[in-house]
């Protein structure tokens, strides 16, 4: 056993991250995805049985075990990529019918329109009625029904569905594709008619946005209002729908756009700050242990209060990787543990790794992680004070070079 557990420590979970990455990017990549690419993952279970075993008698025997652990986490996003995206597009949606669905979420667009994120679970057409499950978009101009409808609740409506469709400008960015990617295919323009069945529908994320909805409320009630009250919201609890355009474009001229959307910087403030007060708890083991639970707890409480976006979601749990990994009782790779929350991530999500706050979320804390220490090191610097703007200074830098491609 001894030997095995050598083998899985010289392999560290950077590798097998990226090896389960490259097969999930594969499977996007291949525009007639041949079925066949499914069956290998299977096969090299018994040969992985094998060589486990062989391991035991000679270190060749190791090497192989971990050349073919790679070729199965490979072969294993391939397949997890293919089942997951099947979920997605198993019915064919009629053009044209009534359609009946949860709003999942709602966002202000242009042209006094709002669009509503709907997981479609049944479709009447031509006197028949049949179950369904897809999201699509709905675009509505019903100013009387979008005062009404918030995520959770189920609405019904009669319109003409299409393909989400590209520009088609030469260069431009594949929106179609995208969508795909994020399991949505579909788009409908409603002008009136959509009514709500009067049945709200609660799920976590549902509770958490209309959590977030009454705390925005309170901020009203407190007497804020206009730009203060689109930036407060925000920086605070990641709603950017009441953010005008002047206002974004000020930002997005300093830079300073990622603030404005609750990623892992506020995270990162929250576990900072509760790190800093618990400090004293790192002298007993059981109060050590118990540190772990509060900062794992609040982070995922404020996770909550800002309505579980995805980004958010990454951040918490990318944070509670490393506050595990940092307070156990033997030295840990910090690399390792960010694998290890990708790779718990895009088990549960595959197609996060197209989406580029993910991306920039664990470009800019292993960027950090890298530079931060060596960047700090070329100026020495003894005063305490001076010390910790410059290690601030030196962690702004860090990030930047992390994400700048």
């Amino acid at each position: 056993m001894k030997t095995q557990f050598k083998i899985l420590q010289k392999v560290p979970i950077l590798k097998f991250l990226f090896a389960f990455l490259l097969g999930i990017i594969v499977r996007d990549s291949l525009t007639n995805f041949p079925k066949i690419l499914l069956y290998p993952a299977l096969f090299l279970i018994p040969v992985l049985f094998v060589f486990y075993f062989l391991s035991n008698k000679s270190r060749n025997y190791s090497k192989l075990f971990g050349a073919f652990f790679l070729a199965f986490l490979f072969f294993s996003g391939i397949t997890y990529n293919h089942l997951y995206k099947s979920i997605f597009f198993n019915d064919e949606l009629p053009q044209k019918g009534i359609f009946t669905g949860l709003v999942l979420e709602e966002a202000p667009t242009t042209h006094n329109r709002v669009k509503y994120t709907v997981k479609l679970d049944q479709v009447q057409h031509e006197h028949s009625s049949r179950r369904v499950s897809e999201k699509i978009l709905v675009y509505s101009s019903d100013s009387l029904a979008n005062l009404k409808i918030e995520p959770g609740k189920r609405i019904t409506f009669n319109g003409w569905i299409n393909e989400i469709s590209n520009s088609n400008n030469p260069g431009d960015f594949n929106y179609k594709r995208y969508m795909n990617l994020l399991g949505i295919r579909y788009q409908c323009y409603v002008k009136s008619g959509i009514e709500i069945t009067g049945y709200n529908h609660l799920n976590l994320r549902v509770t958490a946005l209309n959590l977030r909805s009454k705390m925005l409320e309170k901020y009203s009630e407190a007497g804020i209002s206009g730009d203060e009250f689109a930036v407060l919201g925000a920086l605070t609890l990641g709603e950017r729908n009441f953010i005008s355009n002047d206002i974004k474009n000020s930002y997005i001229a300093s830079g300073t756009m990622h603030i404005l959307s609750v990623s892992g910087l506020h995270v990162a403030i929250i576990y900072m700050i509760i790190n800093f007060l618990l400090a004293s708890f790192n002298k007993n083991k059981r109060l050590k242990i118990l540190k772990v639970s509060i900062i794992i707890m609040f982070l995922w409480v404020y996770g909550f209060i800002t309505g579980l976006s995805p980004s958010v979601l990454r951040s918490c749990a990318m944070f509670s990787f490393i506050v595990i990994g940092d307070n156990l009782n033997r030295r840990t790779n910090t690399y390792n543990t960010l694998a290890t929350s990708a790779f718990v991530l895009l088990l549960i999500n595959p197609t996060l790794i197209y989406d580029i706050g993910f991306q920039l979320s664990y470009m800019a804390v292993a960027s950090i992680v890298f530079f931060q220490p060596r960047l700090t090191a070329l100026i020495p610097v003894e005063n305490k004070i001076l010390k910790y703007f410059w290690e601030l200074i030196t962690v702004s830098i860090a990030a930047q070079l992390g994400t700048t491609p």
